[in-house]
């Protein structure tokens, strides 16, 4: 859930992200220089694309504070997007905007964002009673690794450099274990166990032994030993996998849009994996059964009149 203030910008700049699609680029935070002052500007996010042959920076604001934002904010932000060069600015508020600021906007050119968490609703409730999210996660744990040296000699534990040994005992997934010669690129035990189809491993959590075998050209990998460098013939990892299903409840459904529609939804959703923490998911729904009914004079547009006889 998006308890804070730079959770609120995060989550603001990844829908942004998703809206603006491939060739754009969001960084949040960001800082830019002011073409007045000449010093840096912090800004919650921008927004970087190339119309043409023409780069285009649109800035994001953010605030989520109460009471409702008012038009000394969105002056201010006309003001900074001027003086940083930006085309556009976004103002985006988790309490909506006051009257005079709407209008502001609309004068200076500030185009107006809610981002509104409607988990409490009962129509949210109601919704989300048929809506299960879950994580698959995948586990395993190294067993063995054997190498065997391009003179077809096994290379024993007490050979290892030290490099190597420190790797083995770690049994870290970034742990590299041998070296591309013309690249000088590290072969990492994540990058071996990538090769293993695990998908017939049971999601009962119950670990399940695998056997990867690489063979290697000749002196295109080595493996550090005490006596330095050795060229690799073959690689042998044992290793166990495991998958679980874990269910993840949702804590958060977030609409962003303008302060009239709610343009986009995402649901957030968080699966426990130990008491120190777990696994975040934000996925982005189309669900207009989530729309709020409007009044039934809204909805025809002016009152209705029943005739006399």
């Amino acid at each position: 859930m998006a308890t804070n203030w730079r959770d609120f910008e995060k989550l603001v700049a990844d829908i942004e992200q998703t809206l603006v699609g491939k060739g754009a680029v969001v960084k949040s935070p960001d800082r830019i220089r002011d073409g007045v002052t000449g010093q840096l500007r912090e800004i919650d996010a921008s927004i970087r694309l190339d119309v043409g042959s023409t780069p285009i920076l649109i800035t994001v604001e953010c605030r989520k504070r109460r009471p409702v934002q008012d038009v000394t904010w969105i002056e201010q932000l006309a003001t900074k997007r001027d003086h940083i060069g930006a085309a556009k600015t976004i103002a985006v508020s988790a309490t909506g905007f006051s009257d005079s600021a709407t209008k502001a906007a609309a004068r200076c050119g500030i185009e107006l964002r809610t981002l509104e968490d409607r988990i409490g609703e009962e129509i949210v409730q109601r919704f989300l009673s048929g809506f299960k999210i879950s994580f698959l996660v995948s586990d395993y744990t190294t067993r063995s690794i054997a190498f065997e040296l391009d003179d077809g000699t096994q290379l024993v534990a007490s050979e290892f450099g030290d490099d190597l040994a420190a790797a083995a005992a770690n049994d870290g997934v970034a742990a590299v274990v041998a070296t591309e010669v013309a690249r000088g690129l590290g072969l990492t035990v994540q990058q071996i166990l990538a090769r293993v189809d695990d998908r017939d491993v049971p999601e009962d959590g119950v670990p399940v032994p695998r056997q990867v075998q690489l063979e290697f050209r000749p002196h295109t990998f080595t493996v550090s030993t005490k006596d330095g460098p050795r060229f690799l013939k073959r690689l042998q990892l044992v290793a166990e996998f495991s998958r679980r299903v874990i269910p993840a409840p949702a804590t958060s459904l977030y609409e962003y849009g303008t302060p009239d529609k709610a343009t986009h939804r995402v649901i957030e959703a968080v699966a426990p994996l130990s008491e120190e923490g777990g696994i975040r998911l934000r996925a982005d729904i189309d669900s207009p059964e989530l729309d709020r009914p409007a009044p039934p004079e809204a909805a025809t547009g002016k009152p209705t009149k029943k005739k006399g006889k």
